[in-house]
C-alpha cells in the first residue's frame, strides 16, 4: 500500500515555485456527510497532524479551520492526521491521507459513526449472501452439466474448487469492499445511480446492478468528452456550457467508480475489472491508471497490472520528453511499483533489470546538475536514490544476494548523511537518521553486524557535526546509543555496551520525549551491569517506572516487571540484603507465580537468614523443577563468599535433600 501511496503524491504533484522557510497557514472545512443531500459546513471539529503538537477546531457556521504548517511547501503532504468529533467518523478518509499543501480549501466530511457502521454491515451481510447466490447457482450449473454429461466428474470438481477459491477470496476482502462502497458520497453521483445505491443498500441487488448498467456510464464519458472538446473550441461565452460537462463529468466518473465498487462488493470481480478497464481506458489518465493496475494487482491479475505499469510508463516518458520535468519523479515510482510486483510473482530476471533501470534513473537524476533546477527543493533527487538504494538493498536481502544488499545499503545512508552535513537543517537530519535506523533494522536481520557497527559508530561520531540542527540530533543521537549497546549485546561485548548504555541513560534521563529510551537502557544495564552493586543499584531506579507501566498496560509490562523483581531479588543476595532479597522475590512470584526460576533467590534469602524450615519448604516445593538451578546458585554463592558461616551447615543439609 505504501508503495501506492507514495506514487499517488507524485502524479498529482505540478511544478510549484520555492516557498520560503517558515510556517504556511493551510485552510479548510469541515463538512457533515448528508447522503444525497447537499452536504452542510460543521462546527467544533478537533483536527491536528503529527507536524505539531497543537490542534485547531473548526469553526460554527462555516466549519472553517486552519493548519499552520511548519517547514512544508506546495505539493507536500501534510502527513498524519487526527480528527475528532464526539460520535462522529471521517467519511472522506482517502482523500485526508492524501492531503498535501495546497491554494484551494482542504475538505473534511464527517459521518454518523453508528449509521455508518451499520451501513457497512448491511452491505457486507448483502455481499456475503450475494456471493454465497452465485457459489450455489454455480453449484447447481455444474451438476447439471455433470448430469446431462456435458462434463466429467473430474472437470466438475476443480470448477467446483475455484469457485470456492472465488468464494473464499470475497469473504476475505467484502469488509474492505463495503467500507469503500459506504464511503461513496451520494451527493456527488447523478440520480440514476443514487437510485441504484439506494436499492442495493436495501437488498434488491440485480435491479441495483441493472440500473447501473442502464446509466451505460462509458458512453456517457464519450459524450462529456467530446462536448469538452466542442466547448473549448468556442469562445469564452460558452465557459458555463463546458463547467456544467466538466460537473457532468465529473459525476459520472463518480458514477462509474460506484457502479465498480457495486460490482465488487457484490462478488462479481469479473465485471468490475471489465468496467474498471473500459473507464480508464476512456479517461486514459495516469491516476487511473495507477488505480486499475493495484486493483489488478490485489486481485492476482499480475500480467493485466504490468500492462498498465508499462502504459504508465511510456506516459511518463512522453512526458519527459515534452520536457514536463515533474515527471522524473512519477517515472521512478512506477519503476519502484513494477520492481515489486516483479519481486512478488518470482520473475527474478525482469526483477533485476527493472531494478537496475531504477538504480540508473535515480543515479542520473542526481548527477546531472541540469536537472537540480526542476527540483522543488534542493537534495530531491540525491534523497529518492538513498530512498531507492535502501529499498534495493532489502529486495537483495530477501533474495539472500548479502554483498549487493550491503553495497546499496551503505550508499544509502553515505548519501543522506552527506546532505544532512551540506545542507544543515532539522529535516534532512530527520531523513539521515531515519535512513540510518531503517538500514540498521536491515542489516539487523541478515546478521551483518560489522557494517552495522561501521554505520552507527560513523553516526555518533559525527554526531558534534549534526548537534547544531537542535530538534533532531538529540533525539536520534540517544537511539543511536541505544541502538549500538543492544549491537554489543548480542556480540558479546559487554564492555562497550555498557558504555553506551550509560550514554543512553545520561542523555534521556531529563527528556520525556525520551522516556522509553532511559527505561529501555536502564533494563539493559540492570542484566549486565559489570558488578553486584552496580545491577542493584540500576534495578532499584527502574522498578518504580516498570511498576507504573504495569499498572498501565498489565500484559505488556508484568514480564519485564517481575523479571525486574527478580534480578533484584538476586543481586541483593550478592550484596548480603537478605531480608530485601526475601521481600522482592516474594513480590515477584505473587505477580507472576509462573517465573518459578525467582524462587530459588527466594530460598537462599530465607536459609541465610537463618529461616530454614520456610526455606526448606521452598526448596522441595521446586526440586523437581529447578534442582540443578539450586545447586548452581550454591556454587556461585560458594565462589562469592556470601554465604554466612553459621548457615554453611544449612546449606550442606539443603544440598543433600535436593541430590536424594
Amino acid at each position: 500500500m505504501r508503495r501506492t501511496l507514495f506514487i499517488y503524491v507524485i502524479l498529482l504533484m505540478l511544478p510549484v515555485a520555492i516557498l520560503a522557510q517558515g510556517m504556511i497557514q493551510q485552510k479548510g472545512i469541515a463538512y457533515r456527510y448528508n447522503g444525497k443531500q447537499k452536504r452542510t459546513p460543521l462546527g467544533n471539529v478537533t483536527i491536528s497532524y503529527a507536524g505539531d503538537s497543537r490542534s485547531v477546531i473548526s469553526a460554527e457556521g462555516n466549519g472553517v479551520f486552519s493548519l499552520m504548517l511548519e517547514g512544508k511547501k506546495m505539493g507536500d503532504r501534510i502527513g498524519v492526521v487526527t480528527v475528532k468529533k464526539r460520535e462522529m467518523m471521517v467519511f472522506n478518509q482517502h482523500a485526508v491521507d492524501e492531503w498535501s499543501v495546497r491554494k484551494e480549501p482542504l475538505t473534511l466530511i464527517l459521518c454518523n459513526a453508528d449509521e455508518f457502521e451499520r451501513q457497512k454491515e448491511n452491505l457486507i451481510a448483502i455481499g456475503k449472501n450475494q456471493a454465497k447466490k452465485k457459489y450455489e447457482r454455480q453449484k447447481a450449473e455444474l451438476e447439471k452439466k455433470l448430469q446431462e454429461g456435458e462434463i466429467k466428474l473430474a472437470e466438475k470438481e476443480a470448477a467446483l474448487d475455484k469457485a470456492y477459491e472465488d468464494l473464499e477470496r470475497l469473504q476475505n476482502n467484502i469488509g474492505e469492499y463495503a467500507d469503500l462502497f459506504a464511503r461513496i458520497d451520494e451527493s456527488e453521483i447523478d440520480t440514476l445511480a443514487q437510485q441504484a445505491i439506494e436499492l442495493y443498500k436495501n437488498g434488491d441487488v440485480d435491479h441495483a446492478i441493472q440500473l447501473f448498467e442502464k446509466g451505460n456510464y462509458i458512453e456517457k464519458l464519450k459524450e462529456d468528452k467530446l462536448k469538452i472538446q466542442q466547448y473549448t473550441r468556442l469562445s469564452e461565452t460558452a465557459q458555463q456550457a463546458r463547467d456544467k460537462a466538466e460537473l457532468d463529468k465529473q459525476k459520472h466518473i463518480q458514477s462509474v467508480e460506484a457502479q465498480i465498487k457495486a460490482y465488487q462488493t457484490q462478488g462479481d470481480l469479473e465485471k468490475a475489472q471489465q468496467l474498471f478497464k473500459d473507464f480508464v481506458d476512456e479517461l486514459d489518465d495516469m491516476l487511473y491508471y495507477l488505480r486499475y493496475a493495484t486493483f489488478c494487482s490485489e486481485n492476482e491479475l499480475y500480467a493485466e497490472s504490468l500492462l498498465y505499469y508499462d502504459k504508465m510508463q511510456k506516459m511518463a516518458d512522453d512526458s519527459i520528453a515534452q520536457h514536463k520535468y515533474d515527471y522524473y519523479l512519477a517515472k521512478s515510482s512506477i519503476l519502484e511499483l513494477k520492481a515489486g510486483l516483479y519481486s512478488q510473482t518470482g520473475n527474478l530476471d525482469k526483477f533485476q533489470k527493472t531494478i537496475n533501470d531504477l538504480i540508473q534513473h535515480c543515479r542520473m537524476l542526481a548527477d546531472t546538475p541540469e536537472y537540480q533546477a526542476f527540483q522543488n527543493y534542493p537534495y530531491q533527487y540525491k534523497k529518492d536514490l538513498a530512498k531507492n538504494l535502501l529499498m534495493m538493498g532489502a529486495y537483495y536481502c530477501n533474495f539472500d544476494n548479502t554483498e549487493q544488499a550491503i553495497k546499496m545499503i551503505m550508499e544509502s545512508v553515505a548519501i543522506s548523511k552527506g546532505i544532512a552535513i551540506e545542507a544543515p537543517s532539522d529535516a534532512n537530519a530527520e531523513d539521515y537518521y531515519l535512513n540510518l535506523f531503517n538500514a540498521g533494522s536491515i542489516l539487523n536481520e541478515v546478521n551483518c553486524y560489522d557494517q552495522y557497527e561501521k554505520m552507527f559508530l560513523s553516526a555518533w561520531e559525527s554526531g558534534n557535526k549534526i548537534q547544531g540542527l537542535k530538534i533532531y540530533a538529540d533525539l536520534y543521537l540517544t537511539e543511536v546509543a541505544l541502538s549500538l549497546s543492544r549491537l554489543y549485546i548480542i556480540i558479546d561485548q559487554d564492555e562497550k555496551a555498557i558504555k553506551f548504555l550509560k550514554e543512553t541513560i545520561g542523555r534521556s534521563k531529563q527528556n520525556e520525549k525520551e522516556a522509553d529510551f532511559y527505561l529501555n537502557a536502564l533494563y539493559l544495564l540492570q542484566h549486565i551491569a559489570s558488578t553486584p552493586q552496580e545491577r542493584y543499584e540500576t534495578g532499584t531506579v527502574l522498578l518504580p517506572l516498570l511498576k507504573k507501566k504495569m499498572e498501565e498496560e498489565p500484559e505488556s509490562w508484568k514480564d519485564s516487571y517481575t523479571g525486574c523483581l527478580g534480578s533484584l531479588a538476586y543481586n541483593a543476595i550478592l550484596l548480603k540484603k537478605y531480608d530485601e532479597a526475601e521481600q522482592q522475590a516474594i513480590r515477584g512470584l505473587s505477580v507472576d507465580p509462573a517465573k518459578q526460576w525467582i524462587a530459588t533467590n527466594l530460598a537462599a534469602a530465607l536459609l541465610f537468614q537463618g529461616k530454614y524450615a520456610e526455606a526448606e519448604a521452598v526448596y522441595q516445593q521446586y526440586k523437581k523443577e529447578l534442582k540443578g538451578d539450586f545447586l548452581d546458585d550454591f556454587k556461585q554463592f560458594s565462589e562469592s563468599g556470601i554465604i554466612p558461616k553459621e548457615y554453611e551447615a544449612d546449606v550442606e543439609k539443603i544440598k543433600k535433600m535436593l541430590n536424594e
